[in-house]
């Protein structure tokens, strides 16, 4: 949807401010979560939202997390059925203790990344952003995570970590 151009003398009417303001989406996170002995992917319980059809979004966000340096971290996305593109930079693929490469290129779905922590109780911030074109299938763009390797020392991902999706013009 384009930014609508308002006339002189036109009113702005509610429906203008959902359609033409709200060009952004914001999931953050209230509660800290935390997954220990696990490597399947679960549900983040606040990092999600709907996206619309026929739409293209700038993705932007902020992980933070803490595990055993062995634990690592291991994430993926889940985009709407019919996303035809996907772009990302994010964190390198198995860097056990080591947070600070990037990978130019996620895929799109279900791929994991696993990623390394430092340790329990020292938060490692993971930046994400990528371009996700939704085709004619609008859906939930969630975010999954667990343990990249099993640990009994919990993984977490923190409260006010956050995805942000706005809306790009066509």
């Amino acid at each position: 949807m384009a930014f609508k151009i308002f006339s002189v003398n036109e009113y702005l009417s509610s429906a203008d401010a959902n359609a033409y303001f709200a060009q952004q989406q914001v999931a953050r996170k209230t509660a800290t979560e935390s997954v220990t002995s696990s490597t399947s992917v679960q549900d983040d319980d606040h990092l999600l939202m709907t996206l619309n059809a026929n739409t293209t979004y700038w993705l932007d966000g902020i992980l933070i997390t803490d595990g055993a340096v062995g634990g690592d971290f291991r994430l993926q996305f889940i985009v709407p059925s019919g996303t035809i593109r996907w772009l990302a930079n994010g964190p390198v693929s198995g860097a056990t203790g080591t947070v600070t490469d990037v990978d130019r290129n996620w895929k799109v779905g279900a791929v994991t990344t696993v990623m390394g922590t430092i340790a329990s109780g020292t938060s490692s911030v993971v930046h994400v952003a990528g371009i996700i074109r939704v085709s004619s299938t609008g859906g939930t763009f969630k975010l999954q995570w667990a343990q990249g390797t099993s640990s009994a020392t919990a993984t977490r991902v923190f409260a006010n970590s956050f995805l942000r999706c706005t809306r790009m013009l066509p």
